[in-house]
Parts: C-alpha cells; sequence; structure tokens
C-alpha cells in the first residue's frame, strides 16, 4: 500500500511540475507577446507630421525621397549567385539523407547531375566576370 502511494505522489509531482512549466511558459509567451505590443506603440508613436504625407494623392505631389537610387549590378547578380547555391544547400541535404532509404545509384547519377548543371552556372558567372568585384 506504501509503495502504490509513493507512485501515486510521484506522478501528482510530475504532473504538478508539468504544470509549472506549461504556466511558465504561457507566462512567459504573454509577456513577449505585451513587450512588442508596447515596443510597436512607442516605435509608432515617434512619426512627424508632415503636410504632403498627410494629404490625399493626386498627381502633383513633392516627393519625400529620390526615386531613383544608386544601384550596383553585380552586387545584385553576386546575390543571385548566392542565394542559387543557398537554395543548392537547401535540396542537397536531404538528397544525401535519402542514400539510406533508396537505390543508391540512382540518388547517386541525380545528385551528380544536380552539382554538374551548378557547376557549369558557377563557371559561367566565373568566366562573364560577374564574381569579381574589381
Amino acid at each position: 500500500m506504501v509503495l502504490v502511494y509513493s507512485l501515486h505522489l510521484s506522478c501528482s509531482v510530475k504532473f504538478f511540475m508539468f504544470m509549472v512549466c506549461v504556466w511558465f511558459s504561457c507566462f512567459i509567451a504573454f509577456l513577449v507577446v505585451i513587450l512588442v505590443f508596447v515596443a510597436s506603440i512607442f516605435i509608432s508613436s515617434r512619426s512627424f507630421y508632415n503636410r504632403e504625407k498627410s494629404s490625399s494623392f493626386e498627381c502633383g505631389f513633392d516627393s519625400m525621397v529620390l526615386s531613383r537610387v544608386p544601384f550596383s549590378l553585380r552586387f545584385f547578380l553576386l546575390t543571385i549567385v548566392f542565394l542559387v547555391f543557398d537554395v543548392e544547400v537547401v535540396l542537397f541535404i536531404p538528397m544525401c539523407m535519402s542514400f539510406m532509404f533508396s537505390d543508391m545509384i540512382v540518388v547517386f547519377i541525380c545528385s551528380l547531375f544536380f552539382i554538374l548543371v551548378l557547376l557549369i552556372g558557377l563557371f559561367n558567372e566565373w568566366l562573364e566576370g560577374s564574381l569579381s568585384w574589381i
């Protein structure tokens, strides 16, 4: 009888600890939501009044900022190359993990073809000089 009572006490202590963790995590989540709400109020209240921004949009409004900002095309192309290779990593890691669950020859040929296409694209970018900064 004592053993059963001690098991019951242990389960109730575990349940109590579980409930404390649940309520604590709910409290932290609620606190984060309140902090984000208060921060958004402070950030949005610091706007300066401007007659042009407050008036309705019509054809002859005065521009607040320049519409033509200097833009580096080389930086944009390098960003696109980075994005392609970043997506390649995201696609290649699950492909390597599928070696264990499928035919190894088929996965190897597909991954080799995938890498070959990417290397041809990288070689083309290198020949065009898109990867050099100067």
